[in-house]
């Protein structure tokens, strides 16, 4: 069987940035599943699920083919879409 072809610079880096997200929400499922930790953490531990999003979305830009305005129209976090649209003059 024939390797794999290589992925782009961005390709490579969305993968990296999607095994961080999955570390990141085993880290907090792990976390939220001790009472004592939920209890006294609880929006600190929301803040994990912000960031893993934050992080699936950045993956998609990154592996996005479409033209910069479409894929910034794609990004579901209106935040996070603000931002980057602000930051490089799109639409």
């Amino acid at each position: 069987m024939a390797d794999p072809a290589p992925l782009s610079l961005h390709g490579a880096l969305a993968a990296e940035l999607e095994a961080v997200r999955r570390e990141l929400e085993a880290t907090a499922l792990r976390l939220c599943l001790d009472p004592v930790v939920f209890l006294k953490h609880a929006d600190a531990l929301q803040g994990f699920d912000r960031l893993a999003q934050t992080i699936a979305e950045a993956a998609g830009v990154l592996r996005s083919e479409a033209d910069p305005d479409t894929t910034l129209a794609a990004i579901r976090l209106e935040a996070m879409r603000a931002r980057l649209v602000l930051a490089t003059g799109a639409y």
